[in-house]
Parts: C-alpha cells; structure tokens; sequence
C-alpha cells in the first residue's frame, strides 16, 4: 500500500480533487442556478486549484476555491452598474442600440423649420445691343435743340475713359449702337502696351469696362445713369437759380478701421472734366462733409493713398456716402499747403448770393476748401494762416475772386468780398 506523501497517493488525491471538481461543475449547473437557492446559485463558478493542494490535501484551505463574479464577498449579489457609453472606435459601438446612447441633436420631421433661404447675388451687368430712346423738355414735353446724349466708358481701373455719341434727331429720339462701340473700344485697348498686359481677348477688355448714359443741354440739369438698359424716356429738367449740387459725406478709416480724425484732404478725379483736391474737416458724428461738388460720376480717393479711388456718382441735389481708407501714413499735404496756425475765417459776400451759393478759399485752383453761403457768410471754422484765394461761385453766375492774408492769431477773422 502506497505510504502517505509517495508519488502514486499524491496522483490519486489529484485524480480526486478533479473529480469532485467536476461533479460540483455539473450540479452546479444541472440544479438551475437561482432555483437551487444555495448561496452563489446563479453566478460563475471557476475551479480553481490551490499549489498548496497537491502537495498538503489537508493543508487548511486546501481544495477547490471560487472565483466570484459580480459579488463582494459572501453577500447578496452586487446591483450592475450604469452601462458606459461605447468608446470611439469600438467595432461594436452601434451595432447594438441597446448598447448606443442616444446622441442629442436638432429635432427632425414634419413640424422642423424649413432651412434659411440665400439671397441669391445679382448677375454681372451686360451691355445691351443698343440703347434707345427720347429725350424732351420736361415742362414743354417737346425736343431740345442742342443736346447732346452720350454713352461715357471707362476700364474698372479707371487708367482709360473716354465716351461715345449717340444719333439724336430732331424729333428727340436717339440711339447707340452699344455693342458694337463697345468691340471698336476693346480694339483700341488692346492696341496699347499697358492695357494688352491686363487683357488676352477683346472679350476680357469688353467685360472689364464700365459704362454710364449722360444727357445734357445747356440751361437744364444733367441726366445721368450708370449700367444703363436698352430704352429710356428722359424728361430734362431746366436749371433752377435754388437748385443744390450733390453733397458727398465721407466715412475716412484708418487700416484698422479705426476712424481718421485729422484734416482731411480728397481727391476727385473725374474723366470729362477737371479733377480737383478739396479739404474736409471732421463733423460732430465723425464724418467729413464735400459740399458743392456737381452732379455725375466721379472717383474718389485720400491724398496719399495711390489706389484707383472709389467710383461713386454725386447726385444732382441731396447726399451721397462712401467710405474711404486712410494710408497707414496718414493723410498726405498738397506742394504749398500753408503750414501757419488755423484760424476760425468769415467771408461775407456783401450780398444775398441765393441759394446754391458756395466760396472756395484756394490754395491755387484745384486744391481748396469749400463751404455754402449762409445768410450771405461763407465760414471756415479752421484756415491755416497764410496767403489765400476765395472765390464765391453762384449759379449761372461768373465767379468772383479776391486774394488776402489770413494772418496768424486768434477769434474769428472777418473777410468781406469786394
């Protein structure tokens, strides 16, 4: 008989253990878990062998142990947890919705508002094949002798300009072949070196130019209408001794937006009549005021800043508005700006000049300050000391002019034309 401890006793309490191991296995799960109502009915049960077993079957301990799943100790089982959430990237996340969190989001069906709707932006302006139309008294309805009606033309750049006439008959009505003017114009841009580097095709020149339809006659108003269609009635207004030139509020803001709070000094250039630069100082709200400017299309821009200037077209009375950037510099002075202490300067006319009455004081023609004849005084609330021309300009008037030194001081000077 084998003695305690020989190799063949161990074998068999091994042989044993496994199977008591395995007959508590199959009961275990013969006897239908939590039907047995025996403690750990219902869970896992894993056998697990003691190193000491083999060894010591009578060491305490010794024998099969269980590994607990979803217990602490020899308690009631433990409640289950809050599922988490499936990570990104889990293979299974979603395949089973009882295992996906519902994600929040807009709600969707019948009763969600339909999505915004998009402006949709105008096309690009295309030039008619021709322009016609007739053009009349508008007090008498009858034609104006005299007359002239004329389709202006200019590149985006505004570095070529210039104007095409159109047939005006007798009985009024007029016409301009449109399209056609238009490929002779594309060919003589093309034929300059400068323009030929911007344009590969008479149809890129074509499209890069801008047009407006001017009407005008001597002792009336002017018509004018940029981007114009096929047909027109134009009805000219005779001139008005009451009538008010356009006035052009100016927005100035430096690269940062910020606003500009000097003197200000702006260019306006146009392509059929003189060009000029005219000061402007800062009104309550910050804007600066261009009054007495006349009527059409002209380009504007800030002394100093070499850019092609902003198109804009001054109305015939009222006010027009743009925004003009400021060089990082700042406003550049005109040769021969008088550099002497402003001063507040009044000029009287000495007579009633009417409405639509302004004076300029000038450094030299084509660089002054302007500003409207009220109750028959001109006043500069700041001119520079120095030597000036002041010019008062009435409607259907010749201007009058006289020259005199604002000296340097203090309070209102007061000038008075001869």
């Amino acid at each position: 008989m084998p003695g305690k401890g020989s190799p063949m006793a161990m074998a068999a309490g091994g042989t044993v253990l496994l199977a008591v191991g395995f007959l508590l296995g199959w009961w275990a799960g013969s006897s239908g878990g939590a039907a047995s109502g025996l403690p750990g009915a219902g869970r896992d049960v894993v056998i697990v062998h003691d190193a000491d077993a083999s060894v010591n079957p009578g060491a305490p301990g010794a024998g099969p142990r269980e590994k607990k799943s979803g217990t602490e100790g020899e308690g009631a089982p433990k409640p289950p947890g809050p599922v988490d959430p499936p990570k990104k990237g889990d293979p299974d996340a979603g395949s089973d919705p009882a295992k996906t969190p519902p994600v929040p989001g807009p709600a969707v069906g019948p009763s969600s508002p339909p999505p915004p709707a998009h402006a949709v932006p105008p096309g690009p302006y295309v030039l008619p094949e021709s322009i016609k139309g007739r053009l009349v008294d508008a007090l008498t309805s009858k034609p104006i002798p005299g007359a002239t009606v004329a389709l202006l033309w200019s590149t985006s750049d505004g570095t070529c300009s210039g104007g095409m006439d159109a047939e005006l008959r007798e009985d009024g009505s007029f016409s301009i072949a449109a399209v056609e003017q238009s490929r002779g114009i594309a060919k003589m841009l093309l034929r300059d070196e400068y323009q030929r580097a911007k344009f590969h095709s008479e149809e890129e020149a074509s499209a890069d130019l801008e047009y407006t339809l001017r009407v005008s006659a001597k002792g009336y108003d002017t018509f004018q209408k940029g981007d114009p269609g096929s047909s027109f009635e134009v009805s000219l207004q005779p001139e008005s001794r009451d009538h008010l030139p356009g006035t052009v509020r100016v927005d100035a803001r430096m690269p940062d937006d910020s606003r500009f709070q000097g003197r200000l000094l702006v260019g306006v250039d146009s392509s059929d009549r003189d060009n000029f630069l005219q000061w402007a100082l800062p009104e309550a709200d910050g804007t600066f005021l261009l009054p007495g400017v006349p009527a059409g299309k002209w380009s504007f821009n800030v002394s100093g800043k070499h850019d092609t200037g902003t198109n804009l077209v001054v109305p015939e009375a009222g006010e027009a508005r743009v925004t003009l950037k400021v060089p990082r510099k700042g406003v550049q002075e005109a040769d021969g700006t008088p550099t002497g202490e402003p001063r507040e300067v009044s000029v009287s006319t000495g007579r009633d000049a009417g409405a639509g009455a302004f004076v300029r004081a000038e450094i030299r023609p084509g660089l002054f300050f302007r500003t409207e004849v009220v109750a028959s005084t001109a006043l500069f609330p700041a001119l520079p000391a120095g030597k000036w021309t002041f010019v008062l300009q009435v409607p259907d008037k010749a201007e009058v002019r006289f020259a005199a030194e604002v000296p340097a001081g203090t309070g209102r000077l007061s000038l008075r034309f001869p």
